[in-house]
Order: C-alpha cells, then structure tokens, then sequence
C-alpha cells in the first residue's frame, strides 16, 4: 500500500507566490485597509473571501456563468495573506 504524502513543493511554490502578491498589494494599495480595525477587521475581510469562495463554488456547480473574472484561487490566495496578517496583528507586529 502506497501511503501518499502533501505535495510540500507545491505548498513552497504558493507561499512563495503569494509572498510576492503580499508585496505587489502593500505598494499599490498600502497597508491602512489592513490595520484600521486590527483582528476583527482582519477577520471580517477573511469572511468575505470565505463567502467569495463559497458563491464562487456553488454558482460553478450550477453552471452559473462569472461576471467578475475572480477565481476560487485568486480569492484563496488573499485569504492566505490576510490569515498571515492576523497572525502578525495578534502577535503586535503587523507594522515594524
């Protein structure tokens, strides 16, 4: 029986990406959306990309066409980023 095992390269290929989409962001847009609301402004952004995902889904399940071009992945690519932004505001660092 062959056990099958994360794909670790491809998780470091994401991070990676995603590192650089967190600069590219902080210059155009600028980090005050960010630490306006601390945590609870964090969290609620996150909520929204959740909620992004989950009409993003089911509307494809339906065969509900897109008028947006935002994808499952461009949505879970920002919820990655603002989970890394919570985690730098719980531990007071979010701006250095």
């Amino acid at each position: 029986m062959t056990t099958k095992k994360l794909n670790i390269k491809r998780i470091e290929e994401i991070f990676k990406h995603n590192l650089l989409l967190a600069h590219a962001k902080n210059t155009d847009y600028g980090c005050e959306s960010l630490t306006d609301f601390g945590s609870l402004g964090l969290i609620i952004r996150m909520n929204d990309k959740m909620e992004r995902i989950k009409h993003i889904i089911v509307n494809r399940d339906k065969g509900i066409p897109r008028r947006i071009p935002e994808s499952v992945i461009d949505s879970a690519r920002d919820l990655i980023n603002y989970t890394a932004y919570l985690i730098l505001c719980e531990e007071g660092v979010l701006l250095k």
